[in-house]
């Protein structure tokens, strides 16, 4: 399928509902390295007074030839050699249209100094009319298509400009100038609306079957993989018990996700994992001190003194919870839940929800327990572009659900950190310049936190936001402080952004099992498109 901008406009919204029809067929018909942008307006202003127009569609081939494609609903006449259209009550000669429309496309081109594309040509479309004998000098029988020929507008077209050695820098050059000067809406913001819109609508059933599960006391299992909304339906749940006046507690094992589920439930306890333990240990008065970095041997020591303390002393009562959620489950370890079971009322209701697939440090606790389980296999985050781009790395069962097609994945090999530097602050630009916020783009790596200070605090002039890795003396975490958000790949889960621009690392220490499901994890996480960033001697490997 060819790609059409702009993609967010629906048959209702279309300024001409007939043209609708084409723009799926052009989209449907066109190979997929093609573009069609429709409802391009112009401007030239002259001496004596503003001239305007607009294109129906212009179709790009790879090596930058374009069709200006005008269509003409209903009744066409023919007199005086030209064909003419009636406009409330006055005529107007099509080929002239055509040939104004041509001029002024090339002349703007000019004027913004953009590559000329290697052919323009045009091509009226006549899709309710049968043209028996063309009498308009200005138009040739191999740019005309009548509604006896529709089925073959496609073919006509690339038998018009198809072929050449695709020219993506002109081509890229091209719809940057139809995006800015023909005041065309540009297809990533389009896009985006369109995932979000899309995550809502058709996770919905989901949500009430949810809604109306019982289950006295609940001990819920809900396996969900990525961009299944899994957190929005931990959040159902969670906002039933609140309503009901329960003392909720939410888990979550990385801190972005906690921040993010605080905002959406207000009344509940939220905090971390690593969090919640410290808190506990404060209120058993063991007070643990921080030093520059918390490490996995300071944590097993306090769980160790947490676990005697409670023994001796019992959990305190603010620590007591009517109903305990778990967001990104698949990260706790059957110790981590014995923890928290340890807080639940006896009768308290108990939901766990991960992904066992996005499970990175081999932790998941054991499905027992005797939690009910629902699996939900539903991605409706990931677009269809990346989508056919993670089929190797996709788990078993895993739909892709999204209707947005999205920008895809692009891999860029780079020989040392120095240019991967270069590169990415490029890539950063491009995404920028297409549309796309700073707040919609994250870049992940794969290596974890430590694989991250390659990058320092900036990538040129984007500041980032990320992890230090060390702690203040309260247990905060120290964040750089930028705005461009940069997360390993367990600290990203839960998250998402339009396009995520993912540092492969190195395959040295990580098993190829390892590596794809980190990659899996990462890729999931955009909802438009991502970028991957390969050392050259490892794209074998992988």
């Amino acid at each position: 399928m060819a790609k059409l901008f702009p993609c967010d406009v629906s048959l209702e919204e279309f300024e001409n509902p007939s043209e609708w029809p084409t723009a799926e067929a052009l989209r449907l018909g066109l190979p997929d390295d093609w573009i069609v942008v429709h409802g391009c307006h112009w401007t030239m202003p002259t001496r004596r007074r503003l001239m305007q127009g607009e294109i129906d569609f212009v179709v790009i081939s790879p090596a930058s030839a374009v069709v200006l494609v005008e269509q003409k609903n209903g009744d066409v006449m023919s007199a005086g050699g030209e064909f003419w259209k009636q406009y409330r009550g006055r005529s107007k000669s099509v080929s002239q249209q055509m040939s104004r429309n041509r001029d002024h496309f090339l002349r703007k081109l000019a004027r913004a100094r953009v590559p000329p594309p290697t052919g323009c040509i045009s091509v009226a479309y006549f899709p309710d009319a049968e043209i028996t004998q063309l009498h308009d000098m200005a138009l040739d029988d191999c740019c005309v298509v009548d509604r006896s020929d529709a089925e073959r507008l496609c073919e006509t077209i690339e038998q018009l400009i198809g072929g050449g050695d695709p020219v993506p820098d002109t081509v890229a050059a091209v719809v940057r100038f139809l995006g800015g000067v023909l005041e065309l809406v540009p297809s990533l913001h389009g896009q985006r609306a369109l995932a979000g819109q899309a995550q809502i609508r058709l996770s919905g059933p989901m949500h009430t079957v949810l809604e109306n599960f019982e289950m006295q006391p609940m001990r819920l299992r809900i396996e969900a993989c990525a961009g299944s909304g899994k957190s929005e339906l931990l959040r159902v749940l969670a906002r039933r018990a609140l309503a009901e006046s329960r003392r909720v507690l939410m888990v979550c094992f990385n801190r972005p996700l906690a921040d993010l589920q605080r905002d959406g439930l207000r009344g509940a306890t939220v905090d971390t994992w690593f969090g919640l333990r410290r808190r506990l240990a404060d209120a058993l008065g063991l007070m643990p001190k921080f030093g520059e970095k918390a490490d996995w041997v300071f944590w097993k020591d306090l769980e160790e003194k947490i676990t005697a303390t409670v023994a001796e002393l019992g959990i305190p009562s603010d620590f007591v919870f009517d109903s305990i959620f778990v967001d990104e489950g698949q990260d706790l370890s059957d110790t981590d839940l014995d923890g928290l079971y340890a807080m639940l009322q006896p009768d308290g209701d108990f939901v766990w929800v991960g992904d066992p697939e996005q499970d990175l440090m081999a932790r998941s606790a054991e499905r027992q327990r005797g939690h009910a389980i629902i699996k939900v296999l539903d991605n409706y985050r990931t677009p269809r572009r990346l989508a056919a781009e993670l089929a190797e790395i996709a788990p078993v069962g895993v739909q892709f659900r999204s209707p947005v097609e999205g920008t895809g994945l692009d891999v860029i090999q780079v020989p040392d950190t120095a240019t991967l530097l270069l590169k990415l602050e490029a890539e950063i630009t491009r995404l920028r310049h297409l549309g796309l916020p700073q707040e919609e783009l994250m870049i992940v790596g794969l290596e974890g936190t430590s694989g991250l200070k390659l990058l320092g605090d900036a990538i040129g002039p984007y500041a980032l936001r990320r992890f230090t890795g060390r702690y203040t003396p309260d247990g905060s975490q120290v964040m750089t402080p930028g705005e461009l958000l940069t997360e390993s790949v367990a600290r990203a889960k839960g998250r998402q952004c339009a396009h995520v621009l993912v540092l492969g690392g190195s395959v040295t220490g990580m098993a190829q099992v390892d590596w794809r499901r980190s990659l899996y994890v990462a890729l999931t996480r955009a909802t438009i498109g991502a970028t991957l960033f390969l050392m050259q001697d490892e794209v074998s490997t992988r």
